[in-house]
């Protein structure tokens, strides 16, 4: 049985606690919190010096940070921006790989409103609605990847059918990894162009090792454990998929060098945070690298 967290407790917290302390919070609580997973300081910089220089440095520039963020982001654009509501004109590819259609993957305990803001920057560069995927997965808080990228699949051949050809996927956090069992079990790289994480985890968190329950997401976030060393075995990156990873080093929950990802393009930003108004979804200028990578 899946246990929430309870409101106001971290995950890092939450799974120190002995399992009585634990399900005795557990049974308490009425709603899953939106805290996010925390990484461990000290194993985040131990990865960080590993990988040390892997990220682009030409991306890494702190001339290119988002010192423009746009804090005052409209962020109640409609939930229904899904399927089905025609928007304007019929897009025109753009210049590049030539993109007719984007999915949108949310993290954990995410939601399809987490994209309204990015969503409606594509809807005012013209992107019709019907071409622009975002939903929520059946179990955002506790769903295994599998069943997340198995349901991807689905959003997938639903932007198919509405005449995409040639389709993009943008994914957040945890959401990355349910979209790279898509790409790398299930056949994904036939259909995606091109696949952009956000603040994705490639390399797992080791806070997540320490869980006290068998929670298969925390287990599949475990930087040591099957899954993720499984989606890194070679080849982790594999074709003709487009594969980018952006990240930025103000992001407190996934350590750089978790996100930076060998055969992607890995584009390093500074002052942006994992999540919320300052960051990586809301962000002007990650919203720039998204449109330019496609």
């Amino acid at each position: 049985m899946a246990y929430p967290l309870p409101p106001g407790l971290s995950y890092v917290a939450a799974m120190r606690l002995s399992s009585p302390a634990w399900l005795s919070l557990c049974v308490l609580a009425a709603a899953c919190g939106r805290e996010p997973l925390t990484a461990d300081p000290d194993a985040g910089a131990a990865l960080e010096e590993r990988d040390a220089g892997v990220a682009d440095a030409g991306q890494a520039d702190a001339g290119q940070a988002d010192a423009g963020i746009d804090a005052g982001v409209d962020a109640g654009i409609d939930a229904g921006f899904d399927a089905g509501v025609d928007a304007g004109p019929t897009m025109s590819a753009d210049a590049g790989l030539g993109i007719d259609g984007i999915v949108f993957v949310h993290g954990i305990n995410g939601s399809l409103t987490d994209w309204n803001t990015m969503v409606d920057r594509f809807k005012s560069d013209g992107w019709p609605a019907d071409r622009l995927i975002a939903r929520t997965y059946s179990d955002p808080s506790w769903g295994c990847n599998g069943t997340n990228a198995n349901q991807l699949s689905t959003w997938m051949q639903d932007l198919a059918s509405r005449g995409a050809t040639r389709i993009a996927i943008v994914a957040h956090s945890m959401g990355g990894l349910s979209s790279r069992h898509y790409l790398q079990r299930l056949g994904g790289t036939s259909s995606a162009v091109v696949f952009i994480t956000l603040g994705t985890m490639h390399h797992g968190l080791s806070n997540p090792c320490l869980s006290p329950l068998p929670v298969c997401v925390w287990q599949e976030l475990c930087q040591s454990g099957p899954f993720i060393t499984g989606l890194n075995t070679a080849p982790a990156t594999p074709g003709p998929t487009k594969w980018v990873s952006i990240f930025s080093t103000g992001d407190t929950t996934v350590p750089v060098a978790s996100a930076q990802l060998t055969g992607a393009q890995n584009i390093q930003l500074t002052g942006l945070t994992h999540d919320g108004v300052n960051g990586l979804q809301n962000s002007p200028l990650v919203y720039q690298h998204v449109k330019d990578s496609m």
